[in-house]
C-alpha cells in the first residue's frame, strides 16, 4: 500500500474521532468558543513532542518560517473566522458547509498547473461524485431560523464561504510547497500551529480565565486534552499525506469525505437524525472513495 494512501488513512480516522468527541462536549454544553481553542492552539505540544520524539527537529529557514507563519494567519486562522461568520449569517448552515468544503476541484487542478501532478479521469470523476453525494446529503438538513438582522446581510454568507473555500485550499497549497522545499511534514505542522496558538491565543483570551474552567468537569477538560492530541497528529499526517499524494486534491476530498463517518457514527451514539437523504449521500459519497482508490 502506497504511504500516502497510509496517511490518508490516519487522517481519516484522527478526523472522525476527534469530531465525535467535539460533538459530544458540544452535547455537554461546553462553551463552544472553548473547544474552537482547543482545535486551533492546543496541537501545538503535541505536535512539538512529536518532532523531539521522531529526531525531526525544528530547523527551518528563517524566511520558510516566515512565510508558515503567514500561511497560517491568513489561510488556516482567517479561513476559520471566515467560515464560522459564513455558517452563521447562512439560511442553512449546510449550504455553507457544502461550498467550503468543496476545494477539492481548486486544489486538484492547483496541483497539475503548480506542482505538475497528475490527474486522471478516474479522480476527477471520484471527486465529482463525492462533492455531489456530500450536496445531497447536506440540503437535506432543516433550515435554521433567520433572524430580521441577518436577512439585510443574507448574501453575505455566500461570499465568505467562497472566501473560506480559497483560504482553505491555498492553506493546503502552500503545506504542499513547503514540503516540497525540503521541509519535513511535522515541521511545517509546528511553525503553523506556533503561529495559530499566537493568534488565538490572543482572540480567545478572554474565555481562559479560571472562572471558565470551573464551569467544566476534570474528565472534560481531560477530552479537550485529548482532542488536542488529535488534531494534532491530524496535521502531521495531512502534511505528510500533502507531501506524497499524486495530486492534493486527492487528500482534501478524502479529508471532507470524513464527514460521512461523523455522520453515520454521530447518528449511532449520539442518536442524531439519519434521514433517507442522508443514508443516500453516505453511500454515493462512499461509492466515490472507492472509485478513487481502486
Amino acid at each position: 500500500m502506497e504511504a500516502w494512501i497510509i496517511y490518508t488513512g490516519l487522517m481519516f480516522v484522527t478526523s472522525v474521532v476527534f469530531y465525535l468527541l467535539s460533538r459530544k462536549l458540544q452535547i455537554q454544553n461546553v462553551n463552544n468558543k472553548l473547544i474552537t481553542y482547543t482545535f486551533g492552539a492546543l496541537p501545538l505540544p503535541t505536535i512539538l513532542i512529536y518532532n523531539l520524539a521522531t529526531g525531526q527537529g525544528l530547523s527551518a529557514p528563517l524566511d520558510m518560517i516566515l512565510l508558515m507563519g503567514l500561511a497560517a494567519i491568513f489561510f488556516s486562522y482567517l479561513g476559520f473566522k471566515f467560515s464560522t461568520d459564513a455558517t452563521k449569517l447562512s439560511p442553512n448552515p449546510g449550504f455553507s458547509l457544502i461550498i467550503q468544503k468543496s476545494y477539492a476541484p481548486y486544489t486538484t487542478l492547483m496541483g497539475v498547473l503548480l506542482f505538475s501532478q497528475e490527474i486522471t479521469l478516474k479522480g476527477i470523476i471520484a471527486i465529482a461524485v463525492i462533492i455531489l453525494f456530500t450536496i445531497i446529503m447536506l440540503t437535506g438538513e432543516p433550515q435554521a431560523a433567520v433572524s430580521k438582522g441577518q436577512t439585510t446581510v443574507k448574501n453575505k454568507w455566500i461570499i465568505y464561504s467562497f472566501t473560506a473555500l480559497f483560504l482553505f485550499g491555498s492553506l493546503s497549497i502552500t503545506g504542499k510547497y513547503f514540503t516540497n522545499q525540503g521541509i519535513a511534514p511535522s515541521v511545517v505542522a509546528f511553525y503553523s500551529f506556533l503561529f495559530n496558538f499566537i493568534a488565538y491565543t490572543i482572540d480567545y483570551r478572554k474565555i481562559l480565565n479560571r472562572n471558565e474552567f470551573q464551569k467544566i468537569t476534570k474528565h472534560q477538560i481531560f477530552i479537550l486534552l485529548i482532542i488536542g492530541v488529535l488534531v494534532g497528529l491530524w496535521n502531521v499526517f495531512v502534511y505528510s499525506a500533502l507531501k506524497l499524494a499524486p495530486n492534493i486534491g486527492y487528500v482534501n476530498i478524502i479529508n471532507a469525505s470524513s464527514n460521512v463517518a461523523v455522520t453515520l457514527f454521530a447518528a449511532w451514539i449520539f442518536k442524531d437524525g439519519l434521514s433517507l437523504r442522508k443514508i443516500i449521500g453516505v453511500i454515493g459519497v462512499v461509492a466515490g472513495l472507492i472509485v478513487l482508490f481502486i
